[in-house]
């Protein structure tokens, strides 16, 4: 009976671990809808072991996980306070910054008319708190060489494309938002976007109508000129930035603390 006790003490303990997990996976519905509960139950050996987690939060960074897991009249409680990533949305001042020239023609409007950045040294990480490879890996979206127009695009989603492809947005009907990172080249003439679109290739704005509201960045070759015609609108926006950057703030976020109750 001692044996016994102890190893259901002990997985109720882990279902209250697990508590803890949902309910940091939940940490951005909770701060979004305000719905902070979770719950839910662990079958193992014919016995159903049950958990409970309720997200406080404590500041904008910082929130509190409450969870107990049970069986039965055993109960383990757990708490843990977890820390989101302070990226930093000051780290895009501009709302076009290029590491070659860059050429705004025809109708094209950059508001303010004077957002722009030249010969700039971008440092992905610095920007993002992450190296390309993690943040290619927490995309939520992916994709390999897709067709014009690609939807959806929104939260985090990378594009990888193959040598001599290119990533195509035609249609005026297209939206996009989040964060957009497109690994080689990049040709808009149409669609809609808001959040933070990083270009590691040419980018190219021939013609059409297309709209951005945040921010654009260009990690190509110094000697390449960014050039930005047609009816073309960038407008600088800061919320459309914080905005995407939150979906950076919410992935893989630290326990800075964590204790058992009783």
């Amino acid at each position: 009976n001692l044996v016994k006790r102890y190893v259901t003490s002990l997985r109720a303990f882990w279902a209250a671990e697990s508590g803890i997990s949902k309910g940091i996976e939940k940490l951005k519905e909770c701060a979004q809808s305000g719905d902070c509960q979770v719950s839910g139950t662990i079958d193992y050996e014919n016995e159903s072991y049950s958990y409970s987690a309720t997200i406080s939060v404590l500041d904008s960074l910082n929130y509190r996980v409450d969870s107990s897991g049970s069986l039965g009249q055993i109960t383990k409680n757990i708490s843990a306070v977890v820390r989101l990533r302070d990226i930093d949305a000051n780290n895009f001042p501009y709302a076009i910054e290029s590491q070659g020239a860059i050429e705004v023609k025809g109708s094209a409007q950059i508001t303010p008319s004077d957002s722009k950045k030249e010969n700039s040294d971008l440092d992905f990480e610095s920007l993002f708190g992450f190296t390309k490879d993690e943040l290619k890996s927490y995309a939520i979206y992916y994709y390999q060489d897709p067709p014009n127009n690609v939807e959806p695009v929104e939260d985090i989603t990378w594009v990888e494309l193959s040598e001599g492809r290119e990533f195509r947005i035609t249609s005026n009907n297209w939206e996009g938002s989040g964060i957009l990172i497109i690994n080689g080249d990049a040709k808009i003439t149409g669609g809609e976007f808001e959040g933070i679109i990083y270009v590691i290739g040419e980018l190219k704005v021939p013609a059409g109508n297309p709209t951005v509201e945040g921010t654009i960045l260009v990690e190509g070759d110094p000697s390449e000129t960014t050039s930005l015609r047609g009816n073309f609108e960038l407008d600088y926006d800061t919320e459309a930035i914080d905005e995407a950057l939150n979906n950076l703030r919410y992935v893989a976020p630290q326990t800075v603390a964590w204790w058992q109750t009783y």
